[in-house]
């Protein structure tokens, strides 16, 4: 087997691991129709708070801010290729890992047996990962900063526009709210909760100031939920800022994916090593199978040793300091994943806080239940029916996104399994995990029509949105979601599921940005240069496309035909070559799936010598 792809594999599953898929200022620009000079109250706004538009605060998701080394001057730190040495995204040093891997890889394969291979991968990860490590006090190991964006989107640069707008396409809500009113609170994934949520109390009331409104709305998205858990438990007064809080696939009860992993368990079963683990990860059914047997030339203990070392290692040497990383542990993990590091929160200051967020998760309903108890409105958007990375053991026992298991995202929904449903029979349980319904009528019916999940029992029945196979990592490619996050935003119009008949409490899943793109490539034609039937073939792709982008209530399975229909005509009009044939390709990836499976039947899942 090549080393350097079996490597690159081994460092794929470790950044799909991490998913789960100071400030360096630029100067600020002067947009047109905005003030770049704050007046005596430091009040930047024409509105001075006057305006029907609360300001919006955007909590990120994980990844969505690039950190970086820098040195005694705040200045980032690059290496000797001229590379910028980042915390995120992560800096890996390939080089040397090959080095330091490729001699103990080469004696494990001749002598079939682990021959220190997994003991020198203990070692090479906490050097690969060093820059995301904590110490004891919960404080970075080196000098990370994070490039922040301590100010309006509307006194960004465009660049700073486009980094924000590329992460969450809010550019619908700018333009109703205006720039002025959106901001983007940017932090290290891989940081320290309490410091974050100290820094988030902060820069609302910067906001508050900055805009003359006496409330904020709130957007906590994915891991940003965490930090809005934190937030409210150590600022219980919090309420008082708040307007409205849109949650956006929050990881409120943390990910089943990170608490297995914290528990220092991966998903060795010999069925996943050789079967479906790698061609789930690459989607590629030719990549995936050539690994797969591949695979074999080393004993599957070989393979399950090096991947335990590569988990225990990366909790145990990396992110065992990490307290965002420990705030994405499930409550119903925590004490086994805290007993397998001995964490005592008398030992140190991070285990005081691991346990402290521990708490706020634990009091998450109750706390939002708080927040509408005292007039603010809470809405959130959930998506469900995606399976979850087949990384860990539990990966299959979820209804999820891909990476937050539903009742997490959901505020503790109950849920069937992916494809199961519930019985015509059922009927809705109008009960949450508090004991009591936020249900405004016990005659809604909030089973979902593919009968997946029953939304009664979560905490906000009335006030949450689900889309259908709708997965994490895509959720902001999602134009629907986007549109109904602005609607939500905006203005108060919006007060449950049933105010608008264009966004249903039970929507599908899409990717709206793909369409979008191949939308603006069909108008971009010359169509001076066309045959009427070539015109005649665009202009009916592109009123389709239009169509379906302006009904934001998705019929499944339509994208597809969408998109081909777009591609098809770019195609037809001569702006795009004909998509390569695959059909060799396909038929290459079906064999070596058979054949792979022909050996898991003579052979067994394992290694050629086993």
């Amino acid at each position: 087997m090549n080393k350097k792809n079996f490597l690159r594999i081994i460092a794929a599953i470790l950044c799909v691991c991490l998913i789960v898929p100071a400030v360096l200022s630029a100067g600020a620009a002067e947009p047109n129709g905005y003030n770049t000079a704050a007046d005596e109250n430091g009040c930047y706004t024409n509105c001075k708070g006057s305006c029907e538009h609360a300001p919006t605060i955007v909590i990120h998701g994980i990844g969505q801010s690039t950190t970086y080394l820098a040195d005694e001057n705040g200045s980032p730190v690059y290496d000797s290729k001229g590379d910028m040495i980042t915390g995120w995204p992560l800096y890996i040093d390939a080089e040397y890992a090959i080095k330091e891997l490729v001699f103990p890889l080469i004696l494990s394969l001749f002598c079939q047996k682990d021959m220190g291979l997994s003991e020198k991968a203990k070692e090479v990860v906490p050097e690969l990962f060093k820059w995301i490590t904590f110490d004891e006090n919960g404080d970075s190991v080196y000098n990370i900063v994070v490039k922040n964006y301590p100010y309006s989107v509307a006194r960004c640069s465009e660049e700073e526009k486009k980094e924000i707008y590329d992460h969450v396409p809010l550019q619908a809500y700018s333009q109703a709210a205006g720039q002025d009113h959106l901001y983007y609170f940017a932090y290290n994934s891989f940081g320290n909760n309490m410091e974050i949520c100290a820094e988030l109390h902060d820069f609302i009331e910067q906001v508050k100031i900055e805009t003359g409104h006496d409330k904020v709305n709130i957007v906590p998205i994915s891991l940003g939920g965490t930090i809005m858990n934190g937030l409210l438990e150590y600022y219980p007064d919090t309420y008082k800022d708040l307007n409205r809080v849109l949650y956006i696939v929050p990881a409120l009860d943390g990910s089943a994916l990170v608490g297995d992993l914290f528990k220092g368990k991966f998903n060795t079963d010999p069925k996943a090593i050789y079967g479906y683990l790698i061609p789930s990860l690459t989607g590629d059914k030719v990549t995936g199978n050539l690994i797969n047997i591949a695979l074999r030339i080393f004993p599957y203990e070989v393979i399950k040793g090096l991947l335990d070392a590569i988990v225990e290692s990366l909790i145990g040497d990396v992110l065992v300091n990490c307290t965002t990383m420990w705030s994405l542990v499930p409550q119903a993990d925590f004490e086994e994943a805290r007993d397998k590091w001995h964490y005592n929160p008398l030992d140190c200051k991070v285990c005081e806080e691991i346990e402290l967020y521990h708490r706020a998760q634990c009091n998450s309903l109750k706390n939002i239940q708080k927040l509408v108890d005292n007039g603010v409105e809470v809405f959130n958007i959930v998506d469900y029916s995606s399976p979850m990375y087949c990384l860990v053991p539990s990966w299959n026992e979820y209804n999820s996104d891909g990476i937050i298991h539903l009742s997490s995202t959901s505020m503790g929904m109950d849920s069937c399994l992916i494809g199961q449903k519930y019985p015509n029979s059922y009927v809705q349980k109008n009960i949450n995990k508090l004991g009591g319904s936020n249900c405004s009528d016990p005659t809604h019916n909030h089973i979902s029509p593919d009968r997946e999940i029953d939304a009664s029992t979560a905490l906000l029945p009335d006030h949450s949105f689900y889309f259908y196979k709708q997965n994490h990592e895509s959720t902001g490619s999602n134009d629907v979601i986007m549109l109904l996050a602005t609607a939500l935003l905006k203005d108060n119009s919006i007060k449950d599921v049933y105010s608008d008949s264009s966004f249903p409490q039970f929507n599908v899943g899409r990717d709206g940005r793909k369409i979008k793109n191949l939308l603006n490539e069909a108008k971009s034609v010359d169509q001076s240069a066309l045959t009427a039937e070539q015109a005649s073939i665009l202009n009916k792709a592109i009123a389709n496309a239009e169509a379906y982008l302006a009904d934001t209530v998705v019929s499944e399975g339509k994208e597809a035909e969408v998109k081909a229909q777009l591609e098809n005509a770019l195609v037809a009009v001569g702006y795009r070559e004909p998509p390569e044939d695959k059909t060799a390709y396909n038929k290459l990836g079906e064999a070596l799936e058979k054949f792979n499976d022909l050996l898991n039947k003579t052979m067994g899942y394992q290694g050629f010598t086993d």
